[in-house]
């Protein structure tokens, strides 16, 4: 599978090795292992894989995932190296970018609408993703500190569970 095939499922299916948002933290070691580091800002847990990162927050009845997010800038920084362990068997060669047109594409091929949510001036555009929730970032201007991912390349991919009203 492909850094882009990985985002694409993601975002159609909302899990990752069958843990979604709103799963527990212990679903979320089962199918994730336990090579990862934690920071704790604002009463939300942010557990980063690499790759991926999951934030938890605390209910009464323990820690759930609120959001999933692929963190596809950090291909270009460290390549395959940045891949979970546990995913590592599902990815074939890694490539250090991942084209968002490409992966806007192939989502909306699978019957998902696409919006773009601009925002004037800012370094990345945002591009909601129909039922799924998920909302693709994309770099919109050069960056002085890597050399990928390049304009129009994926910056990363969010999902987050809806607030509750």
């Amino acid at each position: 599978m492909s850094a882009l095939d990985f985002c694409a499922e993601v975002l159609i299916e909302g899990r990752i090795r069958g843990a979604g948002l709103g799963d527990s933290m212990a679903v979320w070691d089962r199918c994730m292992g336990y090579e990862y580091t934690d920071g704790l800002s604002r009463g939300r847990l942010r557990r980063d894989y690499g790759l991926v990162e999951i934030i938890f927050e605390q209910y009464d009845t323990g820690w759930h995932a609120t959001g999933i997010e692929i963190q596809a800038y950090r291909l270009g920084r460290f390549g395959v190296g940045i891949v979970p362990q546990v995913l590592a068997p599902y990815f074939g060669a890694v490539e250090s970018r991942v084209n968002a047109k490409e992966l806007l594409e192939t989502v909306a091929a699978k019957g998902f609408g696409i919006e773009a949510v601009h925002e004037e001036g800012a370094r990345t555009h945002a591009y909601r993703v129909g039922s799924s929730g998920g909302v693709v970032y994309v770099l919109m201007a050069e960056t002085r500190s890597m050399k990928v991912p390049s304009v129009g390349d994926v910056w990363t991919v969010v999902l987050e569970l809806p607030d509750e009203e």
